[in-house]
């Protein structure tokens, strides 16, 4: 028989966006745009409920922290419905034990 296992992470997120659209020429639009995503995440570190639960449990209470995620970019559209987007994202500001980084392209057409 395998033995029950429990772990429980919690999370709490706060996601301000902060973006402008600038009309240029042409019928196009620039519309730049920044995120910080703040993220609390926390671990119950009571005592294992049954054998082999305090791996779990430890794997979940190293997440325990705060942390934030930054991403940048900007989109291009024209009245016409077409839109070019680029933006770049850095994942781990505030914790030494995890770093990510992201790219992210996108093509729109709207008919």
């Amino acid at each position: 028989m395998i033995p029950a296992a429990k772990a429980e992470l919690g999370t709490l997120e706060f996601v301000p966006t902060f973006s402008a659209s600038l009309d240029v020429h042409y019928g196009f639009t620039l519309t730049p745009r920044g995120t910080v995503k703040d993220v609390w995440a926390f671990a119950n570190d009571g005592p294992a409920n049954a054998l082999g639960a305090g791996a779990a449990q430890a794997a979940a209470a190293s997440l325990n922290g705060v942390r934030a995620s930054i991403e940048a970019g900007f989109e291009l559209a024209h009245e016409e419905g077409f839109a070019l987007s680029v933006s770049g994202t850095y994942d781990g500001v505030g914790d030494s034990r995890y770093e990510a980084l992201g790219l992210r392209f996108g093509v729109r057409k709207t008919w």
